[in-house]
């Protein structure tokens, strides 16, 4: 008997398992790349080049890869992003590196750029290109296709948020609004995460946690520990449906 009780128990409990490992693959997986540590490009400004490595330990970093050249998104892409960063009112404690995937995108083109948007003296945004454009952007998952009818590259619009140790913390693809942004920036500055952060020495119980190696949300002891209430609802409830069938075959 306890055993067809824990078995229709488990029955109950299977769909919300996957229900909520699709969730973790949807929050974290779906977007791959995530929780990886950002290669040490080079970034080259019309004021010299630094290390990314140099820019994310002097703060947290929004990356936002374009071409100067673009005539789809890219215009309307880094136009939307300046708008909602304004509404924010966030404290400048993060910096927004954009920097060019086409290799013939110099510094003198993205310092052009940045005039464009009147951003060339907010020492916020960062404008530059990099010799190791496909490092850079295999890190972060970047696609992008080179149209030869067009003379232009079809591409994502994507924004990464780095944190202060270098990692890809969380990445948002199409124009977001100032809502999705502002949590976008609240991940690379430290904030809480709603789900599945990297394993810390001081976190006790996670429903999931993140493999870097393999890209996957593997089921962690806080997935048990949050099943138990359910497990036992639906031993409870089993139970109760049996003894009450047992009553009515006596009372027959």
């Amino acid at each position: 008997m306890f055993s067809r009780i824990l078995a229709a128990a488990i029955l109950i409990l299977i769909p919300s398992l996957s229900t909520l490992g699709n969730e973790a693959e949807s929050v974290m997986g779906g977007e791959s790349g995530i929780y990886q540590r950002l290669p040490d490009a080079t970034i080259h400004t019309t004021e010299g080049a630094v290390a990314l490595s140099t820019l994310y330990d002097q703060s947290p970093l929004i990356l936002a890869p374009v071409f100067t050249r673009c005539a789809g998104i890219c215009s309307p892409f880094l136009a939307t992003l300046k708008g909602n960063l304004s509404k924010l009112n966030a404290p400048a404690d993060f910096r927004v590196l954009v920097f060019s995937f086409d290799p013939e995108d110099t510094p003198e083109d993205m310092r052009e750029m940045a005039q464009h948007y009147e951003l060339e003296n907010d020492s916020q945004w960062i404008f530059g290109t990099t010799d190791q454009i496909e490092a850079l952007t295999d890190a972060l998952r970047f696609q992008s296709k080179w149209n030869e009818a067009t003379r232009q590259f079809d591409h994502e619009a994507l924004l990464a948020g780095v944190n202060a140790q270098g990692y890809i913390v969380l990445k948002l693809i199409g124009m977001q609004s100032s809502t999705d942004l502002g949590r976008l920036v609240s991940e690379i500055r430290g904030g809480f995460q709603v789900a599945f952060p990297l394993p810390k020495s001081d976190t006790l119980f996670t429903c999931f946690r993140w493999d870097p190696v393999t890209g996957k949300a593997r089921p962690s002891l806080g997935l048990l520990i949050m099943a138990i209430p359910t497990i036992g609802a639906g031993l409870m409830v089993t139970g109760i449906s049996a003894a009450a069938r047992r009553r009515r075959k006596r009372a027959e």
